[in-house]
């Protein structure tokens, strides 16, 4: 996959005489990277019911058994997945349209949840996984997301690269205005988070495996850099 670096140049002059005629100069850079995805997080979930909460219960132990072990046959270690929420509540008779006044609501049923977190670096096995947890007994996958193990160093470039944008913008309006750059009297930054590349998919059977594409996430920057100005 070809990596895109991009990036966005806005800037705001201003110059500002304050009490003491000083004048400064404002400018904004801002830098946004497209580096490729390398984690695969998706959030499935089993939901079953029943008259008795054993029975819900069990229903839900044996599908979510069935999803680990097609998770397993993926290839994917115990370390990439965990249960994220789990959950046993009682399921209540429907409100009816008009209730004698002796009507109560009783429990009827017991509905069990079990959220299991899917994090991983095998993006190739995206669809694969999808397919092989919907057959398996998922009947919910709420999110699948691709995002990056560590943006730490992209976001470090994000702001190297937008602070050399502000940094070029001002000499370059400096020169034009005939201005001379002094000291900087004010730098401040706005980073941005990294968007992941974020899909929804409902679990359905299927024959052929589900098309996902891991595509870039992005990683942006953004400085705001104040100098003292002088004519020139």
């Amino acid at each position: 996959m070809l990596r895109k670096i991009g990036f966005i140049l806005c800037f705001l002059a201003s110059p500002v005489f304050a009490q003491e005629h000083r004048s400064t100069l404002t400018l904004h850079g801002v830098a946004v990277l497209n580096k490729p995805a390398d984690q695969l997080q998706i959030t499935i979930g089993v939901v079953s019911e029943g008259a008795h909460a054993e029975e819900a219960l069990r229903d839900n132990s044996e599908k979510m058994r069935a999803i680990i072990s097609a998770l397993q046959m993926k290839e994917l270690s115990n370390k990439e997945y965990s249960t994220g929420q789990f959950s046993i509540s009682p399921t209540y008779t429907p409100y009816p349209k008009n209730p004698p006044p002796e009507w109560t609501q009783k429990i009827n049923g017991y509905r069990v949840s079990n959220l299991l977190l899917i994090q991983t670096d095998k993006l190739n096995l995206a669809g694969q996984i999808i397919d092989a947890v919907s057959q398996a007994g998922a009947n919910s996958i709420d999110q699948i997301s691709f995002g990056l193990k560590d943006d730490r160093l992209y976001r470090q470039e994000a702001i190297r690269q937008a602070t050399e944008h502000a940094k070029q913008d001002a000499e370059n309006l400096a020169s034009a205005a005939n201005l001379k750059l002094g000291p900087i009297l004010q730098i401040s930054l706005d980073t941005g988070t990294p968007e992941p590349r974020i899909f929804r998919h409902f679990a359905e059977a299927v024959e052929k495996s589900t098309p996902i594409e891991p595509g870039e996430v992005t990683v942006n920057a953004g400085v705001k850099i104040v100098y003292h100005v002088n004519p020139n």
